[in-house]
């Protein structure tokens, strides 16, 4: 995504099992692009670091009611996912708290290219995923 959308970086939050995997992916493909890894952020900073973001992308194959999801939401992150049937669903309602897309490639960055290129859709998106959390779900 952002070697096809100007303009755009990605941050990876988390920490695994697998993160060395993902630093070699990074050294090797991604020198000189706007990725970082943002490691593990304690609970108690999250939200000043997703206060900072516009969006939230999540391209699981399954996911329950996830939680990160909606402390996104609730700070006025775009959620960007993978459409499938588990929770997401429930709090993203394509094109009207969020953008569910069909793959992990063309769709995927056809949705960000839209959120870039267009701010009064992502003003929407944001400010209706925000409501979502504020009226459906409690702190």
């Amino acid at each position: 995504m952002v070697h096809q959308v100007d303009g755009v970086e990605a941050v990876i939050y988390g920490d695994g099992p697998e993160r060395k995997v993902v630093e070699e992916i990074l050294a090797k493909e991604g020198q000189g692009l706007p990725v970082k890894l943002g490691g593990l952020i304690d609970s108690n900073q999250i939200q000043q670091h997703l206060l900072d973001c516009d969006v939230i992308v999540l391209l699981s194959d399954y996911e329950g009611l996830p939680i990160a999801l909606m402390e996104a939401m609730a700070c006025g992150c775009v959620p960007v996912c993978l459409r499938i049937r588990s929770g997401i669903p429930e709090l993203v309602e394509d094109g009207i708290t969020g953008i569910l897309v069909d793959d992990r490639s063309d769709d995927f960055v056809a949705a960000i290219r839209r959120l870039k290129f267009d701010p009064k859709l992502w003003a929407n998106l944001s400010q209706a995923a925000k409501l979502k959390i504020q009226s459906e779900h409690s702190i």
